[in-house]
């Protein structure tokens, strides 16, 4: 009798131990998946913030651009003026060309920027009038016409 006795206590004992073995791992799976998430989820906060700077460095040069297009309407991308350092960071003017039309110039202009290996490439398009055509009507030197970020260089 005593026999059959110790056998229940030892089989409640295993249960015990296995549904304590069973629990212990459900949790620690579960606080490595909350934890995990936490870790990674600061990478994406930190994604986002490399993203935000390299578009900003992109409309940089964006901006640089739109002002050698005032202040020059015959002007291009060229070696010479391709790379834009802001600081110590840099852009890039990947390309650019024109098409002329009434008195007036349309400059498409692409620009890349890179920041920690994040990047951001915008294409501006801008109507430049010709200086030297008078217009009895007050119109800017430059106007944006377009004004967007893309995937990839094109």
């Amino acid at each position: 009798m005593n026999r059959g006795g110790t056998s229940r206590v030892s089989e409640r004992g295993f249960i015990a131990l296995t549904s304590a073995v069973l629990i212990s791992g459900v949790l620690m799976s579960l606080a490595a998946s909350v934890s995990s998430a936490a870790f990674f989820s600061r990478f994406n906060a930190l994604s986002s913030e490399f993203k935000r700077v390299s578009l900003s460095l992109a409309e940089s040069c964006a901006h640089i651009a739109l002002l050698e297009i005032a202040q020059d309407y015959d002007w291009a991308v060229t070696t010479e003026n391709s790379e834009v350092w802001l600081g110590e960071e840099k852009c890039t003017l990947v390309s650019s060309h024109t098409q002329t039309s009434h008195g007036s110039r349309i400059f498409t202009v692409t620009m890349r920027a890179e920041f920690r290996n994040t990047f951001s490439v915008l294409i501006i398009q801008a109507k430049a009038r010709d200086p030297s055509i008078v217009s009895p009507v007050y119109s800017p030197a430059v106007e944006i016409v377009s004004w967007r970020e893309v995937v990839t260089v094109p």
